[in-house]
Order: C-alpha cells, then structure tokens, then sequence
C-alpha cells in the first residue's frame, strides 16, 4: 500500500497544470485574463508573477475583461503594457 494521498495527487496535478486549469476556466466563461487593482494580465501570458517551479497565484486576482491595449503611435502593441482589466 502506497504512503501518497488523493490530497497529494491533486496537489502535484495542481503544481503542474495550476496556470493551463486557471486558462481553461477563464476561456470557457469569456474572460481575457486576470487582474488586481495594481496590475493585469492576458490569457497567452497568463501570470507571468508566477514562478517557473511552483503555480502560485496572488490571492488578490480576479478574471477580468480586456478594455483596451497600449500602443504606439504607428499601433503596434507596447511590450509589457496591456490595458486595464477592470
């Protein structure tokens, strides 16, 4: 009989598939990404505060809606700059 538990099953399913399960979930209720009042972030680069070993969302995130992209003057999208999600 094995020592692991549902518990420790889903723990690591969550560790390596935490941001593709977060993704899923906002594409399938029309969500353009996640947000806290300080910064935002789009789905295809989706929680970039994340570290590369461990799916660590901040508590303080909610799905949100894209209302607009910074761009230059020739309108090409601002590297690292993506509007507000509200």
């Amino acid at each position: 009989m094995s020592d692991i538990t549902v518990a420790d099953i889903i723990c690591e399913h969550l560790q390596e598939h935490g941001q593709e399960i977060v993704e899923a979930w906002l594409r399938e209720h029309g969500y353009d990404g996640l947000c806290t009042g300080a910064c935002g972030c789009r789905l295809g680069d989706l929680m970039p505060c994340t570290t590369d070993y461990a799916f660590e969302m901040p508590d303080e995130c909610v799905p949100g809606y894209a209302i607009g992209e910074v761009v230059t003057e020739d309108g090409k999208p601002v590297e690292g700059e993506q509007g507000a999600l509200p």
